[in-house]
């Protein structure tokens, strides 16, 4: 997992934790499929990229801004958690994403191959790989 996405899974994290109603995240593509996952499965509200002037000098950074849902003034996710760390990587076969799947109603972030997917696409492609992250949401 790179750094920028480790440094997005906590600002998600974090956002949350003080509901907050936006929150920004350095630019990579694999922040932006992150957030690209969240959005299609209905985590977040929006997300928007946009270039910043960050110091003095005038150097430009792209950020991506990430708009949380909100129910009855608490956000939609109640957290974000980290699977695979860099001391400890986790990967996860076909037969165990199989297992799974059946018990879990959240949104779980997969590395695969055919680049990142949720838990269950990656199952309906019959391939395995990284488990990123889990995000929970509050209930329905």
């Amino acid at each position: 997992m790179i750094r920028a996405l480790a440094d997005a899974i906590s600002n998600i994290k974090f956002g949350c934790i003080t509901n907050a109603r936006t929150v920004t995240i350095k630019y990579s593509k694999h922040t932006y499929e992150l957030c690209k996952i969240l959005y299609d499965n209905g985590v977040i509200q929006g997300y928007s990229s946009m270039q910043t002037i960050s110091n003095q000098l005038g150097i430009k950074n792209s950020v991506i801004r990430v708009e949380f849902k909100f129910r009855a003034d608490t956000a939609f996710v109640k957290g974000i958690r980290r699977i695979s760390r860099p001391g400890g990587r986790v990967y996860w076969n076909i037969n165990a994403l199989k297992r799974r799947i059946a018990h879990n109603n959240n949104v779980v972030i997969l590395s695969t191959s055919r680049g990142m997917m949720t838990l269950k696409d990656a199952v309906l492609n019959n391939i395995g790989g990284e488990a990123i992250c889990a995000v929970y949401m509050r209930g329905a």
